[in-house]
């Protein structure tokens, strides 16, 4: 597959605090975006993200895991 992918675009996007196992699961809307915003994370508090890509063959594998600190105390 060539790496000028016409179709490809973010299938859904997943969050948690870190240390939590339940994950938060977002739908990456609408198709073809490339971005998405999350509202109400909490000040000072550490997460960890994830995206799957999707392509005209369809999802991909999750990203490997992001950890982000949000501002504040």
């Amino acid at each position: 597959m060539s790496s000028n992918c016409s179709l490809c675009f973010f299938s859904y996007f997943r969050y948690r605090e870190a240390g939590v196992s339940e994950w938060s699961t977002i739908p990456v809307t609408p198709p073809g975006s490339t971005q998405v915003t999350i509202n109400r994370l909490s000040s000072g508090t550490t997460y960890e993200f994830q995206v799957v890509g999707k392509n005209e063959i369809g999802d991909g594998m999750l990203s490997k895991v992001i950890t982000v600190r949000t501002l504040g105390e």
